[in-house]
Order: C-alpha cells, then sequence, then structure tokens
C-alpha cells in the first residue's frame, strides 16, 4: 500500500492578524451575546422589560458602531490578513443595522 504523506505548505510572509481586527471581532461576538440576552429577557418579560434594558441596548448599540470603524480602520494597513477585520466588520455591521432598524421600529 502507499501511504500518502501530507504535504505542508511553508509560506514566506510578513502577514500578521491586526490587533484592531481581533478587537473588532471580540466587539462583535459580544454585543451578539448581549443581543440575544436582551431579547430573550424581554420576551420573558413579555415586552414589559424595565428600563434598563433600552439602555444596555443603546450601549451595545454604540460599541457594535465603535467596533464597525475599528474594523474599516484597519482596512488601511498593509500587509496583514484581512479575515478578522472582514469578520468583524460583518458583524458590527449587521448588529449596527439592526439597532438602528429597531430604533426607528420603536420611534415609529
Amino acid at each position: 500500500m502507499k501511504f500518502i504523506k501530507k504535504r505542508r505548505k511553508i509560506q514566506f510572509t510578513d502577514k500578521v492578524h491586526p490587533t484592531q481586527g481581533i478587537i473588532s471581532l471580540v466587539i462583535g461576538v459580544v454585543c451578539i451575546l448581549l443581543t440575544l440576552m436582551l431579547f430573550i429577557g424581554s420576551g420573558r418579560a413579555r415586552g414589559n422589560a424595565a428600563i434598563w434594558y433600552g439602555y444596555v441596548g443603546m450601549l451595545t448599540m454604540f460599541a457594535a458602531f465603535a467596533g464597525l470603524i475599528v474594523a474599516i480602520r484597519c482596512f488601511q494597513k498593509e500587509d496583514i490578513y484581512y479575515t478578522t477585520p472582514t469578520v468583524g466588520a460583518v458583524l458590527n455591521g449587521l448588529l449596527t443595522l439592526l439597532y438602528v432598524v429597531l430604533l426607528f421600529v420603536g420611534v415609529l
């Protein structure tokens, strides 16, 4: 029998994962978890949740917007892997859009 040996690719590159991209990704994940907790808590309260749910929701919206800005600024760097800034930008962008829609639906 012939054993097939896995070849390892050796890449010589100076690319790194940017710190701002990792921060943006972490902000996005934390914001998603907070949003899910707020949705579940508001659902259990049958829409009559305390005012601090709104405060935490607004804080989460601002944090998601800040994560989006951090991810966008990270795209200006050179010689980086674009995985973490891209995922962070998508997560934070979708969360910001979700919170803006919720804000306008609540006002109207």
